[in-house]
């Protein structure tokens, strides 16, 4: 990009436009999961459940990095079912 254009008024607008444009996908994703959870109580104990297990929800556990979370395959499943639909 910095070699099309040398104007920085240009390039704030281009970065502001690549920062803003994964925003709203991803709060669509995270609405149609919350969605699908909140109507599927069954889903959402299991979902609990297996996070539970990969990362630990005890009050002295540490905050989950990625790769915990990329363990989750049950958790996958379900951005990837949201991600269908």
């Amino acid at each position: 990009m910095s070699h099309l254009t040398r104007d920085p008024k240009v390039r704030s607008q281009e970065i502001a436009g690549l920062l803003s444009a994964g925003r709203g996908t991803s709060a669509a994703l995270l609405g149609w999961i919350f969605l699908h959870l909140s109507r599927n109580p069954e889903t959402y104990e299991k979902l609990r459940d297996a996070i539970e297990d990969a990362v630990g929800l005890k009050l002295d556990a540490s905050l989950p990095d990625l790769s915990k979370l990329r363990s989750c395959e049950y958790l996958q499943n379900c951005i990837s079912e949201a991600l269908r639909l």
